[in-house]
């Protein structure tokens, strides 16, 4: 059930040439310039430290590693986290 509603959304955002992730509901990871970290379509935060921060998404934790990170903007879909960013893990 849940792959043909995926094969039907992918077939739509082509369809209204919209982006794949947009239309499922996907995590987006943007990693700029080492200094910020853009995640969307998050479900929260787990774990929030200086130098690391856990954000649950949908069958994803993602792990931020770095110095002074700090958390920019939050909303129910976006999270942005600025600092200096060493790595980003998808476990």
């Amino acid at each position: 059930m849940k792959k043909r509603w995926s094969e039907r959304m992918e077939r739509m955002a082509a369809a209204f040439e919209l982006p794949i992730d947009a239309a499922l509901g996907a995590l987006r990871v943007e990693i700029l310039s080492g200094r910020e970290v853009l995640i969307e379509n998050h479900h929260g935060l787990l774990e929030f430290e200086e130098d690391l921060v856990c954000i649950n998404s949908s069958g994803h934790i993602v792990k931020i590693n770095g110095n002074k990170l700090r958390i920019v903007a939050m909303n129910a879909s976006q999270l942005r986290i600025s600092g200096k960013v060493i790595s980003v893990e998808l476990c």
